[in-house]
């Protein structure tokens, strides 16, 4: 079978996560805490056989390869942006989801991950794309953003607080390297707070004045409710 759910971690080896729309939240993935679904079926803790797949499929398993790299996958259909950061590179985008990938080679900002990670959790980013493109999905209130509109998302105009949230952003998702678990991650109302900040980081570095700045932020705490990780 080249799609499975995972029972246990031991079986992990050559099985990748298949991270499907539903199953992206703002900053990380409810995978293997609810359940997806994928091609007409509910998964538990729905994964990749990449060496199924490269016997099968070669030409996908090459696409498939291409995207086990650090990246962020964005989701569709939601009323604000909606990305997961993988900084390990070990998650498999399900169609319709869009996987944000920062360019090779030299010259390339090597904190380009999480400084995109940072522009796709503003909510003054949000609320551009809304008023932009929102009705493109399925409801008039969903975002279905392609890959072209996303390379149209503005880029900030002050380098400083943009940078300030980036580093914010990777040192509460990305976990320690000296932890064996993930105990030293936040919880609930931690990331809660961690998304206002970086809100109102984002704001000063698109120059928006913190009156308007205020307004969006409630908006965006609003829409992104279901979104967010529970207290």
């Amino acid at each position: 079978m080249l799609f499975r759910s995972l029972r246990t971690s031991g079986q992990a080896g050559r099985h990748a996560p298949l991270i499907t729309s539903g199953s992206v939240a703002i900053g990380t993935t409810r995978w293997g805490a609810r359940p997806a679904r994928f091609a007409g079926r509910r998964w538990d803790r729905p994964v990749v056989d990449l060496e199924a797949l490269d016997e099968a499929d070669p030409a996908l398993a090459r696409w498939v390869g291409r995207r086990l790299r650090p990246k962020l996958v964005v989701a569709t259909q939601t009323p604000v942006l909606v990305a997961a950061v993988d900084p390990d590179g070990w998650w498999v985008p399900s169609v319709p989801v869009v996987s944000v990938e920062p360019h090779d080679g030299p010259g390339v900002d090597p904190d380009a991950l999480w400084l995109a990670a940072a522009v796709l959790a503003a909510p003054v980013v949000s609320a551009w794309a809304a008023a932009r493109f929102a009705g493109a999905g399925l409801s008039a209130s969903g975002l279905r953003l392609s890959a072209t509109q996303l390379l149209e998302l503005p880029v900030p105009q002050f380098e400083a607080p943009w940078r300030e949230a980036s580093v914010l952003l990777r040192a509460a998702l990305r976990p320690s390297p000296h932890r064996s678990d993930r105990s030293d991650r936040p919880g609930g109302r931690d990331l809660r707070a961690l998304w206002r900040r970086n809100g109102e980081l984002m704001a000063e570095a698109y120059g928006v004045d913190a009156v308007t700045a205020a307004g969006v932020a409630r908006w965006w705490e609003q829409a992104a409710a279901r979104y967010l990780p529970s207290p």
